[in-house]
């Protein structure tokens, strides 16, 4: 608030001696006065979507949706979020995924949830095959695109050398 953040307002109430009041205590007089606002009030509201640190966007799951049985218990068994990959196949498939399914990101990007962009793998060892022949097929097209080139050099000298116009 107002450009200052609330470890150096903390930092400065510690330099000149003014006491800080318990967080309870901060809290029961925000309660008080209506300024806690949680979910969809509050300011920072995201309509229920954020980005994970892995960079898969998380998205709130209504206890009332086929998909609730899927969210992320991971970390918290009260969490309502869900993996937003596997929650858009699983309503395009019309079913829940099993855990051990895989959503795979056919472009690699983890944040690209496009239908057209994701592939349910039957395990963890399919999708890093994947991975893996993704890999060698990458570095073999890079392969094949220097040869390429190499060839079109060798060409282009060849043509030059012997005083023929390239018509290509």
């Amino acid at each position: 608030m107002l450009g200052v953040s609330s470890t150096a307002v903390k930092n400065n109430f510690k330099r000149y001696s003014i006491p800080l009041r318990p967080q309870s205590q901060a809290m029961v007089l925000l309660k008080e006065r209506g300024l806690t606002k949680r979910g969809h009030l509050s300011q920072a509201w995201k309509n229920g979507r954020h980005l994970s640190p892995q960079g898969y966007w998380m998205v709130l799951i209504d206890p009332d949706d086929f998909v609730f049985p899927m969210t992320h218990k991971k970390f918290k068994a009260t969490s309502r979020y869900a993996l937003e990959h596997r929650v858009i196949l699983a309503r395009y498939l019309g079913r829940l995924l099993e855990p051990w399914e895989v959503v795979h990101h056919k472009n690699g990007i983890k944040a690209d949830n496009r239908i057209e962009n994701l592939e349910l793998l039957p395990s963890d060892d399919n999708h890093k095959y994947n991975h893996l022949v993704e890999k060698r097929m990458k570095a073999y097209i890079n392969e094949l695109e220097q040869q390429i080139e190499l060839l079109k050099a060798t060409i282009t000298g060849f043509l030059e050398e012997n005083h023929v116009s390239n018509c290509g």
